[in-house]
């Protein structure tokens, strides 16, 4: 906030693929850190990463992003109220996280997204 950000009167928060799904999981951390006069958004661009099988039945993003849970210790910002029914990693995916979200909050994701496909 020491660079300007404290005489923000509107703060978006926004990134792509991995910062995408980042923007999801901090996006109203962000938010709490103004006044509630300032007007804060989220915007995620490609980061709704689908917890589904893939072509071989696997659940191959549920793996890799079970390691980064693991790995950045993820688990302490997750919503709370996922984590008492669910898996860290279940709560990662952004159709769990948007559950809890109260900021506003555009997505922008296509619908051939080729990292996902």
């Amino acid at each position: 906030m020491e660079k300007g950000l404290a005489n923000a009167t509107q703060a978006i928060l926004t990134g792509c693929s991995a910062g995408g799904l980042a923007t999801f999981v901090h996006c109203d951390d962000f938010s709490a850190r103004f006044s509630h006069k300032v007007s804060v958004k989220c915007l995620v661009d490609a980061g709704f990463i689908l917890d589904v099988k893939d072509i071989s039945g696997q659940r191959s993003f549920r793996s890799l992003y079970g390691g980064v849970v693991h790995l950045q210790n993820v688990r302490q910002v997750l919503p709370k109220d996922c984590l008492t029914n669910k898996e860290p990693t279940e709560c990662f995916f952004p159709a769990e996280l948007i559950k809890s979200i109260h900021t506003p909050m555009f997505i922008v994701n296509s619908g051939y997204d080729p990292a996902q496909i």
